[in-house]
């Protein structure tokens, strides 16, 4: 019987786990909405592991499928503006968390989120409070 040393049982086993938690995919961007982070027709990689054990943070960028028939390869990229618990609104411009403008990163300063309905002047939006599940998400 071939027995391997510590040494090589232990290096086997840090790449095995390397490789089931770094699981990177391919997608291209077949839509405007997240633009100008994320351009239409640019390639982009997704860690689909990164959610095994922490939830989505504010301004993180995630997939998700789209209800039929709004299909664009299966998923739709969004940004996480809105947690579990928190209440989110529109002042004019501005996005609101529980009534206090958010902090951005440096990368999204100058990127605006408006609740505006196409072919509308005024922001509509009713206050949301989001349940201990749920997360709201918008376009760059």
């Amino acid at each position: 019987m071939c027995k391997l040393p510590t040494v090589y049982v232990t290096i086997i086993t840090f790449l095995s786990l390397c490789v089931q938690g770094c699981q990177h995919e391919q997608y291209v961007q077949r839509s405007i909405s997240m633009s100008p982070t994320i351009e239409d027709g640019e390639i982009f990689f997704v860690d689909k592991a990164a959610y095994k054990h922490n939830s989505p943070q504010r301004w993180d960028v995630v997939l998700l499928k789209p209800p039929e028939p709004y299909t664009n390869d299966g998923v739709l990229a969004f940004r996480v503006v809105g947690l579990p618990g928190e209440t989110v609104t529109f002042r004019g411009n501005e996005l609101l968390i529980n009534g206090i403008i958010p902090r951005k990163p440096q990368a999204l300063v100058g990127i605006e989120y408006v609740d505006k309905p196409q072919n509308t002047k005024a922001a509509i939006f009713e206050p949301l409070t989001l349940d201990g599940e749920s997360y709201y998400v918008l376009g760059d």
